[in-house]
């Protein structure tokens, strides 16, 4: 950093201290992160009072002016101190002042280049998500606490965080502190808080957490599987706001062809690797057919991993028709799929669609898919009753989550998905990726129809009736229905 700062707070000793560092301060020393928006650094600074003390470890925060699409937007708000910034230095002041858990405020500047600094305390501790990761289950449970107070004590003073998520949060002792505090804003009404939880939600099952630590701080919250309501709209909003950023050709996606066939792929699968998959499966690969021929489904290993090839036949115009507006089967389900991975890993990635056409319209197209699970769930077949009760009982659970989420399948039966139990862990994952639905309302009336399908597709000799129950009741005990529970189990059955 070069340039002198224009301090706008902070001890005016401590301010000449910083800037000495600064300047010496060489290349990535001390660097934590960086990108087109912000840099942070960690430096140490001896108190301007005592020169013989130790030095005080600070964390230095650049905001950086003016990187965005709108950035005469973004000069403006700094000229009237509500960009980023300013934002989180007067968020800082005030919840530090109530006794919130957050950095204490150290010192505003603002560079030549129009960049802006803030300097708070270093607060030492460890990421909550790595914290959470290596903790024991007593530990856990102290953890899930803290989480509790330190968020009840920012919206007792009055605010929502606006970001909440694991990597905004720092396990330091036995206490959670609050960072990154730019888009704090005033609670206006009690419900203004459950974004903060659902965004909670969000980052907790993204990071692995189990169903049942995340019901149990759902649980020391007093909100239910739907967060008051607010998970679904807050994960619209959330998969809006990146999929607009990420799902397109130049980010996440690159542009694919072979053979007058084109389509998308993921960046990290490159064109050689595409046209290796694809040619092995032309060679060597035999496909099952299935749908009277129009759909063939083959595996092609692909060193550590195996890829499965799903081919489509457009047949008919009334079909084509459709798929000219809509998109071929292979590009819904890749558009679905990506569009799913922005919430959760439980869905085969699909890594490339390719389509050709003839006169404008798609005839065939292929997707490709990464291998995932062990077998089939309807192909399924428990070792012994308890462990037949172990996994109808996560299935349950699975969908309760998914369908709280606002996510659903049009046809959930156990061909469309996949089992794995490792190590005692159960995890199942959707295959068929273009009848994919939400995050979206998930009335009662969805919610029964993809349990009876669900339902009437296992095998009778690998679940019981008794564990079918028991199932059942898991789900509703998670997520409840307005209908008795005898009525709902009779409409599964019907």
């Amino acid at each position: 950093m070069t340039g002198p700062i224009d301090w706008r707070a902070g001890e005016p000793e401590f301010r000449r201290r910083l800037e000495r560092d600064l300047a010496r301060s060489p290349g990535s020393d001390g660097l934590l992160h960086q990108n087109a928006r912000r840099t942070v650094r960690r430096v140490s600074l001896r108190p301007p009072d005592r020169k013989e003390a130790l030095p005080i470890p600070a964390i230095v925060k650049i905001h950086h002016g003016a990187t965005g699409h709108h950035a005469l937007r973004e000069r403006m708000k700094g000229w009237i101190d509500r960009s980023p910034a300013g934002r989180e230095w007067s968020a800082l002041q005030r919840l530090h002042g109530a006794g919130v858990p957050v950095p204490q405020p150290l010192a505003r500047g603002r560079l030549s280049n129009g960049d802006e600094i803030l300097v708070m305390s270093d607060l030492g501790g460890v990421p909550l998500a790595d914290a959470f990761r290596l903790a024991s289950p007593d530990e856990r449970a102290g953890i899930l606490q803290a989480i509790t107070d330190a968020v009840g004590l920012l919206h007792a003073s009055g605010h929502r965080h606006g970001d909440l998520h694991l990597g905004n949060l720092q396990l330091v002792g036995s206490r959670i502190f609050l960072l990154d505090l730019q888009r704090v804003r005033p609670l206006r009404h009690p419900d203004d808080r459950l974004p903060d939880l659902a965004g909670l939600e969000l980052s907790t099952a993204r990071a692995g957490w189990t169903s049942a630590e995340r019901k149990a701080l759902r649980d020391h919250f007093g909100t239910d599987a739907t967060i008051g309501g607010a998970l679904v709209p807050f994960l619209i909003d959330h998969v809006r706001g990146r999929s607009r950023r990420v799902l397109r050709p130049g980010r996440r996606w690159a542009r694919a062809g072979r053979n007058g066939r084109r389509g998308l792929r993921e960046r990290d699968l490159s064109e050689a690797s595409l046209a290796d998959l694809l040619g092995s499966a032309d060679r060597e690969t035999p496909l099952s057919e299935r749908r009277a021929g129009r759909i063939r489904i083959g595996v092609v290993p692909s060193g550590n991993r195996d890829v499965v090839l799903k081919h489509a036949r457009t047949d008919g115009l009334r079909r084509a028709l459709a798929d000219r507006l809509r998109g071929s089967s292979a590009a819904r389900a890749f558009r679905a799929g990506q569009k799913r991975l922005l919430l959760s890993g439980d869905v085969a990635r699909p890594l490339a669609f390719l389509e050709a056409k003839r006169l404008g319209l798609p005839r065939e197209s292929w997707l490709l898919l990464e291998g995932v699970g062990e077998t089939d769930l309807d192909r399924f077949r428990p070792e012994d009753p308890e462990t037949a009760l172990r996994v109808a009982l996560s299935l349950a659970e699975w969908l309760a989550d998914q369908h709280a989420w606002g996510l659903s399948h049009r046809d959930l039966k156990g061909g469309n998905l996949r089992i794995s139990i490792t190590n005692g862990s159960i995890r199942f994952w959707l295959v068929d990726l273009e009848d994919l639905t939400g995050p979206g309302p998930v009335s009662e009336q969805m919610r029964i129809r993809a349990l009876s399908q669900l339902n009437a597709s296992l095998a009778d000799e690998a679940f019981s009736s008794v564990v079918r129950r028991a199932a059942l009741d898991a789900y509703c005990d998670r997520l409840p229905f307005s209908l008795e529970r005898e009525t709902v189990a009779a409409l599964i059955m019907r």
